[in-house]
């Protein structure tokens, strides 16, 4: 998400091995005896939205226009091998997050970002702040009347303005390859975004995907309006997502956990 970001050598074999990677564990799944399902079946009923990286139920960057169930947390903890550089100084980006589901219809959330690259006074210097995230959900098909609609949501990021505030309109709708009833097995996200400094992430067209080929893993990208980003989300149980990821050509690891009420 930061536009000094340089891709070297390593960073692009880092976006290799996860692509070979996103590939390699849904066939192994879907053709392991026993394990999974294959890719022409149904998801499992708990398939649900997940939070984003960056604290709002969505992909890796990007909000989606889906909320998580109704009074549950989300909470995450993520790492990105950013490698951030002043003079001598190294950081790597950290992101912890929590979200809660009030309603179907709203969400709200917090994110700590610690060594994020921060101008002040002409200067450059690492910063770590708390953040603070809305999202309501329009219910686009209850106002029109149309079954098939979309989802539509509005949000803001970074309410109080610490990094950069931005304001977004998304819309985000399930798609099924199958003639089966359940839960969607593609998901395209599509919103515009603008922000305080208007330039950077989350300020112009933003889009993403997220597809489920076996009951155990979820493959994401996503374009923030800067960055292309991509991730494989495994879930060993309903509420916890094991996830490995390339954003912005770096190397990212973290997990993340539903709690309900």
């Amino acid at each position: 998400m930061d536009p000094g970001w340089e891709v070297t050598e390593l960073q692009t074999r880092y976006v290799i091995a996860t692509a070979i990677l996103m590939l390699a564990i849904p066939c192994a799944v879907s053709f392991g005896q026993g394990i999974g399902y294959s890719i022409w079946e149904k998801p499992p009923a708990e398939s649900k939205p997940v939070v984003s990286w960056y604290g709002q139920t969505g992909l890796i960057a990007i909000p989606s226009a889906l909320i998580g169930p109704p009074m549950s947390v989300q909470v995450g903890a993520h790492w990105v091998n950013t490698n951030w550089r002043i003079g001598t100084q190294k950081e790597d980006l950290w992101a912890y997050t929590g979200t809660v589901a009030i309603t179907g219809n709203l969400e709200v959330g917090m994110a700590r970002l610690e060594n994020v690259q921060k101008a002040s006074g002409g200067a450059v210097r690492f910063d770590s702040e708390t953040i603070a995230n809305a999202k309501y959900n329009v219910d686009l098909g209850r106002w029109t009347g149309m079954e098939k609609a979309p989802e539509l949501a509005i949000g803001v990021w970074d309410v109080t303005d610490e990094f950069n505030r931005g304001y977004y309109l998304v819309a985000t709708k399930e798609l099924h390859l199958r003639e089966v009833e359940g839960p969607s097995d593609l998901t395209l996200t599509v919103g515009f975004g603008n922000n305080e400094l208007d330039t950077g992430a989350m300020d112009g067209v933003f889009f993403g995907i997220e597809i489920v080929p076996t009951a155990m893993v979820r493959l994401q990208a996503d374009y923030d309006a800067e960055d292309f980003n991509a991730a494989l989300r495994i879930f060993p149980t309903k509420d916890l997502s094991l996830d490995v990821a390339t954003v912005d050509g770096h190397l990212g690891v973290g997990a993340s956990y539903r709690i309900g009420f």
